[in-house]
């Protein structure tokens, strides 16, 4: 059997960021089986200086690390930060995306599961 996970639309934010530390913007649980992960979220970025956002797609409390991306926001400007990853999970777990940045806001933070009935690496 199939099916998707969503966050809940009212669990989105927006989320401060400073002093570039790592904040948790959402979570879901997943249960036994092998997940395909999508995430996206915008951050904002508050300063009158270009500054770095990082983003983190991870699991086991943040041990393991699906996905993680850097970019460099321009002053007063936004972007769009989009994760992914496949995750066995052999018991119940949590996927949570983080993000750190000095003076920013992170809103519209979605996170999309869809479990398969297998997972194979390209070897080509």
């Amino acid at each position: 059997m199939n099916k998707a996970i969503y966050n809940d639309p009212k669990d989105r934010g927006p989320v401060y960021l400073s002093n570039f530390k790592d904040t948790i913007l959402v979570r879901i649980e997943l249960h036994e089986g092998n997940w395909v992960i999508f995430g996206k979220f915008a951050v904002f970025n508050f300063d009158s200086n270009s500054q770095n956002a990082h983003a983190i797609l991870a699991s086991h409390d943040g041990a393991n690390i699906l996905d993680t991306t850097t970019v460099t926001i321009g002053s007063k400007e936004s972007v769009c930060l989009s994760l992914q990853g496949v995750l066995q999970v052999d018991r119940i777990d949590v996927v949570h995306i983080s993000c750190a940045s000095y003076n920013a806001q992170a809103q519209e933070a979605q996170l999309f599961a869809i479990q398969v009935d297998s997972l194979a690496p390209n070897k080509g």
